[in-house]
């Protein structure tokens, strides 16, 4: 999906464009931010995607990037707003790295910093998986680099805002090589895919050199030579690095490194004790290639940042101090109040939390649904061989993230309202509060329940009702007292004035 010869424009919403730094699947711009953001005079990064997408697209993607605000992982770039116009040109705003990204950095990088970065990449990507989410586009240009290390940008929505788009039309032949083979032959991505990537990233960085030949040729042969997953490891990597890359791009899913965090610990050990990245390390040198990609021999390539032509940095007018009408705009800061996580919970609360179901472990011990078709834990296929039920403990069910930001797990059930510890529910440990001091809302309001493998909401008779909004639907439906409702994953709920997301990656 690409966007060259498109103008640029100066302004998109209330935001005035300061420079053009990349593009890819969308426009990046650093954009000065509109005063309501409270963000002060700092620029900031505006992706502009280049195709239009539906409200109920435009919905599911936010609905996304909430988990991920909500996460507050320091490997992930912190969000700001998702917008859509009226026609339905669709923009995300978020933190601005200073020191560009591994593809592009603003200066040259030792072997240690580029260690460095994709440990903390693959950190951020641990995180997200534990959130429920598959990154599936981790490549050098989406790992951004600050003073304060490295972070990875938002995960794909390109699939979400336009599924009906096909594979190849939303990537370029040179970024194939980042994709796991199975996904190109028509696999979900997983947890494990994004593992695939990593190693990928963690080559090209390193080395500056492809992991297959021919992928810089016509998109057909690039899809046919990655489809293949017949990678090449250059002989310029150190012993150590050299085995990390080969497990990581294993063609079975079942060789990779366990997670993210795996990888992560295992780069950790090859940069040993010190800090995390070194400063004074010798350069890395890079020497053009006839595959477009850098190779350690000559001086490191510019940054992409650059002036956009027309953009006036100086005199143009102050933004508005609200969101223009014609932009549907959905904050992702949700600042009017201080984060809550979860209470410590007690031993009754602990107990209460180890539940035995019935599921299908696969050959990493991964407990999943009988009918799951991947892991969840690792995207291991399920599909093959004998599927044979075992009794084991439930693992969490998904998260629920609350318009404050703060995140919750669903291993246990939760009592919602202003004063849900009064509960004999939750004096018995039976579920763990969650409380919700709001106008409106009842002492007891509402109630997670985890009955098996399903979550379900019910409530519990309060003055003003619960309401829920799959996803997809355009309205609230409000729930009859006392009888459970199955939530599916990405549904938000809305108590009073407080509004909750329900997400997780266990759904057949």
């Amino acid at each position: 999906m690409r966007i060259e010869g498109r103008p640029r424009p100066t302004r998109l919403a209330d935001y005035l464009l300061l420079r053009f730094i990349g593009e890819g699947e969308g426009q990046v711009f650093a954009a000065a931010p509109p005063p309501r953001l409270g963000l002060g005079a700092e620029p900031i990064a505006l992706k502009v995607f280049g195709e239009r997408a539906t409200p109920e697209r435009f919905h599911r993607a936010a609905a996304e990037l909430e988990v991920i605000r909500g996460l507050q992982a320091a490997g992930v770039v912190r969000l700001y707003e998702a917008g859509r116009s009226q026609d339905g040109l669709v923009y995300c705003a978020m933190e601005l790295a200073c020191a560009g990204s591994l593809a592009a950095p603003a200066r040259g990088l030792s072997r240690r910093d580029v260690l460095a970065a994709v440990a903390h990449a693959a950190r951020g990507a641990n995180a997200l998986h534990e959130a429920g989410i598959v990154h599936n586009a981790l490549r050098p240009g989406n790992i951004v680099l600050s003073d304060g290390g490295a972070m990875l940008t938002e995960p794909d929505l390109v699939s979400l805002l336009w599924p009906q788009w096909a594979f190849h039309a939303l990537r370029g032949p040179s970024s194939l090589q980042y994709v796991d083979p199975g996904v190109i032959a028509g696999e979900q991505p997983s947890c494990a895919s994004d593992v695939w990537s990593l190693g990928a990233t963690l080559h090209v960085a390193l080395t500056g050199m492809p992991i297959y030949h021919g992928t810089d040729a016509d998109l057909i042969s690039a899809l046919r030579v990655a489809g293949a997953g017949r990678a090449i490891i250059d002989d310029s990597l150190m012993a150590d690095e050299a085995a990390l890359v080969s497990q990581c791009l294993a063609r079975d899913p079942a060789d990779r490194p366990p997670t993210a965090l795996a990888v992560a610990e295992r780069i950790e050990r090859l940069l040993g004790p010190g800090p995390q990245p070194v400063r004074d390390a010798p350069p890395l040198r890079w020497r053009s290639h006839r595959s477009r990609v850098g190779r350690l021999d000559a001086e490191p390539p510019q940054p992409r940042e650059q002036a956009a032509s027309g953009v006036p940095l100086a005199s143009a007018a102050d933004p508005p101090s609200e969101a223009p009408p014609e932009f549907e705009i959905i904050s992702l800061q949700r600042g009017q109040r201080p984060p809550r996580g979860d209470p410590a919970p007690g031993p009754r609360a602990r107990a209460a939390a180890e539940v035995a179901v019935e599921g299908i472990a696969c050959p990493r011990g991964h407990l999943n649904h009988p009918t799951a078709a991947y892991c969840v834990g690792c995207g291991i296929s399920l599909l093959q061989g004998p599927r044979h039920a075992v009794r084991g403990l439930r693992p969490p069910l998904g998260v629920l993230l609350l318009d404050d930001g703060s995140l919750h797990r669903l291993d246990a059930g939760y009592l919602i309202g202003r004063h849900p510890s009064a509960d004999q529910l939750v004096r018995t440990g039976r579920v763990r509060p969650l409380r919700l001091d709001e106008h409106g809302v009842d002492a007891v309001h509402a109630e997670i329940r985890l009955d098996g493998w399903r979550v379900l909401l019910v409530d519990r008779g309060s003055a003003d009702g619960t309401r829920v909004r799959p996803p997809g639907a355009t309205g609230w439906a409000k729930l009859a007292p006392g009888r459970p409702t199955e939530l599916r994953s990405r549904t938000q709920i809305r108590i009073a004035e407080r509004e909750l997301l329900f997400a997780c990656n266990r759904e057949r």
